[in-house]
């Protein structure tokens, strides 16, 4: 759950940018579409964050039409369940991705109802439930029906005989055996760049940088060549993998 929680963000996000840098090059501006949507605190936020053309054009072209918050809470929360209902259709003519359109207006619903709640809790603790909710919905997302999403879910939850909460020395044992090196690598470095980490150097160096033009070009076009590098090093000797989200 966790490998594709990060998995979809980078392929989503990834092709993402790469649209937005080929468009440039032909002369178009294209707006971004991730704001370091993991670093939420509430779903509200996350929304906010994540795929955000999408979730304008359903803002101004359904929420907005639909009455938006205009209308009482009774009909701002059925609208946010409609939005979200189609949203997951939009996805896929499938039961699970309406169900996960109908799981994210339901929290969505219930922050609206409750005031946000989220900001009455401690930061950190907002941040672990925004993350809870987004990345069971990844799970629901990525199962093809509900008997796998059950029993992921299950598997999860209850293991061994007595269920949540008993780990054997064996649990840890399998774990460390499961991963390579390169996995553990895979995941820090994936954990890092989920938060604006990297924006803050870019912005650190520029800012050290600011009267040394002609250095901070050059650095910025090295980066980009080692980048560049380090992205096409993986193709050599790979088959063809599609984006997750060319179904899409």
């Amino acid at each position: 759950m966790l490998f594709y929680t990060l998995q979809i963000y980078f392929d989503f996000s990834g092709y993402s940018d790469m649209a937005i840098g080929l468009g440039r090059m032909f002369g178009f501006t294209f707006p971004e579409n991730f704001n370091y949507p993991y670093i939420s605190k509430s779903i509200r936020e996350f929304w906010r964050r994540w795929h955000m053309t999408l979730g304008g054009w359903f803002r101004d072209y359904l929420y907005i039409p639909l009455g938006g918050n205009r209308k009482g809470k009774v009909r701002t929360c059925l609208n946010l369940f409609i939005v979200f209902a189609l949203c997951g259709f939009w996805h896929g003519a499938d039961w699970m991705f309406l169900f996960w359109g109908f799981y994210y207006g339901v929290f969505l619903i219930l922050e609206r109802v409750t005031g946000n709640f989220p900001d009455r809790l401690p930061s950190w603790l907002a941040h672990i439930y925004a993350l809870a909710v987004v990345m069971i919905g990844w799970l629901m997302f990525r199962s093809e029906n509900w008997e796998q999403f059950a029993s992921m879910l299950y598997g999860l939850v209850w293991y061994g005989e007595h269920g949540f909460g008993y780990i054997t020395p064996q649990t840890f044992k399998v774990f460390i055996l499961f991963f390579t090196p390169g996995t553990y690598l895979t995941l820090a470095v994936g954990l890092l760049l989920i938060t604006p980490v990297y924006q803050w150097l870019r912005d650190k160096i520029g800012n050290t940088l600011r009267n040394h033009v002609t250095l901070r070009s050059s650095l910025a076009y090295t980066w980009t060549a080692v980048l560049l590098l380090v992205c096409y090093m993986p193709l050599y000797g790979a088959t063809y993998n599609a984006f997750i989200y060319f179904r899409f």
